[in-house]
């Protein structure tokens, strides 16, 4: 038996990477990595120590030229029992498609994630649904994500609740993480933050999403400013994108900044988890972040105005403000002094799964059922699957 991991990003990266540790002293396990993301991607696997059988060396932009492309083609010269895709970026959607095309069963990691609005956020609902569609088994990672997919007409059988894979991947992460790599990075974007960091309460704030470009994260940038100036006391490390619009944005935007609010150049994968531990809690509209931050057991203010983890804010870590200067602002003072709500953090269950998912897709793809099933795809596409939901 044999399977291809496709990813392409830096989060597709670091979900799957965990995936495929555990497949790969199981069963033969191959990757192909778009180049989606260049420098960020490289950065997580040296960080993991992970070397893609297949590396493209070009970013993924047009669309016929890739999906028809070398996709296919390494596809069909490995000839996969199956194909694991993870998300909803382009990378996922491609090697969806492609895998179809080729009548390749595709297995998706971190299914039935909705907002249900088709521009929010854009593109990446629509990669959801389209994926979902091409998909033959469906890892959602909550009851909720599950419970969108039967909604979709996605029968019963094929969809598994196994928790989401970035909770295996934070364990992983913070086990190989070294203090004072941490420390050697932050001395060299900002000598002065690593010491600044070490004796007061310092916030984290990301904003890349398409949707807040222009004038929603001029608003955001000019919050930040206000917050800053409020608390003197307190550092802001305002974590920049390589978006050329974003950055032109938060430069022009943030150009008369104090001091404690501080811009810092993209960080390592490792180098972020441990800002994240360590932060008094985040404002971000990074998906990805929403994820990560809830195994901290922080609060998280969300940048946006839909979120597709409406976990996190039902557990009650999540605080969806949009880039309303007002509600930023109110929402930050009110986390920032509420002392019981801290007090309570603890008692907070991790919406995401307890960081077996990993565990669950080899075992799953070891089942003789599903070995069966994938010997004689596609004439068994139909068959009824009945494998004990897994988490």
């Amino acid at each position: 038996m044999k399977t291809l991991i496709v990813f392409g990003t830096r989060p597709e990266i670091i979900k799957l990477a965990p995936v495929y540790f555990k497949l790969k002293d199981k069963i033969e396990t191959k990757i192909l990595h778009t180049r989606q993301h260049d420098e960020l991607a490289d950065d997580v696997l040296n960080f993991f120590g992970i070397e893609p059988d297949y590396n493209e060396r070009t970013m993924l932009v047009m669309a016929e030229e890739r999906r028809l492309g070398n996709i296919r083609t390494i596809i069909k010269a490995e000839n996969p029992d199956i194909v694991i895709v993870q998300g909803d970026t382009f990378t996922t959607y491609a090697g969806a498609y492609t895998s179809f095309l080729l009548k390749k069963p595709v297995l998706h990691l971190e299914a039935g994630l909705r907002t249900f609005k088709k521009f929010s956020p854009y593109p990446e609902e629509i990669f959801r649904k389209l994926t979902t569609q091409l998909s033959e088994f469906h890892f959602a990672p909550t009851i909720k994500s599950k419970n969108n997919l039967l909604s979709e007409g996605i029968p019963e059988n094929r969809i598994f609740v196994t928790g989401n894979p970035i909770v295996d991947a934070t364990n992983m992460t913070l086990k190989l993480v070294m203090e004072k790599d941490v420390q050697r990075e932050l001395e060299a974007k900002d000598p002065a933050v690593s010491k600044m960091i070490e004796t007061k309460k310092f916030f984290l704030i990301t904003s890349h999403r398409r949707e807040n470009i222009g004038k929603p994260l001029k608003k955001i940038c000019q919050a930040s400013l206000k917050l800053a100036k409020k608390y003197p006391d307190k550092i802001f490390l305002w974590l920049l994108h390589k978006n050329p619009q974003v950055r032109e944005i938060v430069f022009d935007s943030l150009q008369n900044r104090p001091q404690n609010l501080r811009l810092l150049e993209a960080l390592t994968y490792p180098t972020l988890l441990y800002l994240i531990n360590r932060a008094q809690f985040v404002l971000t509209d990074s998906g990805g972040i929403q994820e990560e931050i809830i195994s901290f057991k922080k609060p998280v203010i969300i940048l946006r105005n839909d979120t597709e983890r409406p976990e996190v804010v039902e557990a009650g870590l999540g605080f969806l403000v949009g880039s309303n200067e007002r509600k930023i602002i109110d929402t930050f003072i009110t986390l920032n002094e509420d002392e019981e709500f801290y007090n309570n953090l603890d008692k907070i269950a991790n919406p995401f799964g307890d960081g077996k998912t990993a565990e669950r897709v080899v075992n799953f793809l070891q089942k003789k059922q599903i070995r069966e099933f994938l010997k004689k795809y596609p004439k068994s596409y139909n068959d009824k699957i009945k494998v004990k939901n897994l988490l």
